[in-house]
Order: structure tokens, then C-alpha cells, then sequence
């Protein structure tokens, strides 16, 4: 079982994920507003999610909880890049391809997050 901090800090993590996807999904043209979000996410993952420790967990959760945290860390590192891609994109067609990438690797982010807390939280 998680503790009470580590659970608000991954409610915290997955509500700034759903908070972009609430962003990208309303196609606000506003990407100021999108690289605001996108670097709130960077930095949580970095100061918050990549911080937090796992050796009060029992041997067996121990390990779920470092593979979400590996799985989560690549998705963010995958995501970096598509929104690289993204942004120096010069047709409109690599411009659509790449932001549907983007949906839908956040939308895996997501999942394993909700995932992961529906395993730890019964």
C-alpha cells in the first residue's frame, strides 16, 4: 500500500497529464499554453516522480512500483521527442501525424498511471 504522500504525489502526476490531454484534446491553438503544461509535466517528474522512494514498500511491490516509474520516465522522454518532431514540422500532414502520436502516447502515460494506482490502492 502506498502512503498517503506518495498518493498525492501520483494523483498530483496524473492529474497534470490529464490537464494536457484536457489541452490538447480542446485544440486550442494556444501553445504557449501547451509548453507552459508540458514543462510543469518535466519538472514534476523530475523534482516529484523520479524522487520518490520505494523502500517502505514490501519486496513485491517494490518492484511494480520501480517498473512504473521506468515505464513512466520513458513515456515522458517519448513524448519530449514527438513534441520535438512536432514542432519542427513544416507540413501539415507530419504536423497531424506527430500530434496524434503525441494523443496517443500521453493517453498510454495515463492509462499506466491509473493502471498502476488501481494495483496498489485495493
Amino acid at each position: 500500500m502506498l502512503s498517503k504522500s506518495h498518493q498525492q504525489e501520483l494523483l498530483g502526476w496524473l492529474e497534470l497529464l490529464k490537464s494536457l490531454n484536457l489541452l490538447l484534446c480542446a485544440d486550442t491553438n494556444n501553445f504557449t499554453l501547451i509548453q507552459n503544461k508540458w514543462y510543469q509535466i518535466q519538472d514534476y517528474l523530475q523534482i516529484k516522480i523520479m524522487t520518490l522512494n520505494s523502500d517502505y514498500l514490501d519486496i513485491s511491490q517494490q518492484s511494480l512500483f520501480q517498473s512504473w516509474q521506468t515505464e513512466t520516465y520513458r513515456y515522458i522522454r517519448l513524448l519530449k521527442t514527438d513534441f520535438l518532431f512536432y514542432q519542427s514540422a513544416k507540413q501539415i500532414t507530419t504536423k497531424e501525424s506527430r500530434f496524434l502520436v503525441i494523443q496517443q502516447r500521453l493517453n498510454e502515460a495515463i492509462n499506466l498511471t491509473d493502471n498502476y494506482l488501481l494495483a496498489v490502492l485495493d
